[in-house]
């Protein structure tokens, strides 16, 4: 086991304070304070409702995320009894779900090989805050890595750090939320996962694009859209877009 190194755990945390987006946070603990660990990727999923919804990422695959951006809470995955339990849990390189499709198995075990063919493994931490579990992340690293108590308060700061993080851009979305809904009309009930969606349909996603970037069902991003659509009183996306604008929920072009 190398050094854990406080400093990169330090610049993390400065980092975070800048609320940026989910994939920004995930390369960012791979290369700083999770790089001690010789991680390979991760994943943040958070919280929604009964669902652990993906939150960011770095070092997976599209096809492998398409596939596994929102687990039940109450399925036997080890990342979902870490959120359950609010305990680390380790996952062994090879051991599989039988419950499984044979091609979900199959990208699953593909997730645990790096391109050289070296066994890896995952670890499944959750992300706590005030005493309550969140979410919960995952973090990738050759199967002889040991971890140690060193290792796990390691995994316990970096925890802490995402939690902080996860309840910052939970606040800064309700606040810009509500400044953005004052703009409308009284009738007007746009949320703020809405406001998320209309942010992407103003960059030009897909909806499978946006369903990926914010962990959603395409059929929740579809009816998302079509609710949009409504309470703008518009008749396609490029309309809800240019009528946002005006209103002010998106930034002019």
């Amino acid at each position: 086991m190398t050094e854990l190194a406080p400093a990169s755990l330090s610049g993390f945390l400065r980092f975070l304070s800048a609320s940026p987006e989910g994939g920004a946070v995930a390369e960012a603990a791979v290369h700083g304070p999770l790089s001690s660990l010789d991680a390979r990727a991760t994943t943040i999923f958070a919280a929604q409702g009964s669902d652990l919804v993906l939150a960011g990422d770095y070092g997976f695959t599209p096809e492998f995320l398409e596939r596994f951006h929102t687990f039940s809470i109450s399925s036997p995955f080890r990342m979902c009894q870490a959120y359950r339990q609010g305990e680390v849990i380790e996952r062994p390189s090879g051991v599989e779900h039988e419950w499984i499709s044979d091609y979900d198995r199959e990208l699953l075990t593909a997730s645990l090989l790096s391109p050289e063919g070296e066994a890896l493994t995952s670890t499944s931490v959750p992300i706590m805050s005030k005493g309550r579990a969140i979410g919960v992340w995952n973090v990738v690293t050759p199967a002889d890595t040991t971890l140690d108590r060193g290792a796990f308060n390691h995994l316990d700061a970096v925890s802490a750090a995402m939690g902080m993080w996860m309840a910052l851009r939970e606040k800064d979305r309700s606040s810009t939320a509500t400044v953005r809904r004052e703009r409308l009309s009284p009738h007007a009930r746009i949320t703020g996962r809405q406001l998320e969606v209309l942010r992407l349909l103003g960059a030009g996603k897909t909806n499978l694009q946006i369903s990926v970037r914010l962990g959603f069902s395409d059929s929740t991003v579809k009816k998302e859209v079509q609710q949009i659509m409504v309470y703008l009183n518009v008749h396609d996306r490029e309309a809800a877009v240019a009528r946002a604008r005006k209103l002010g929920l998106l930034d002019p072009e």
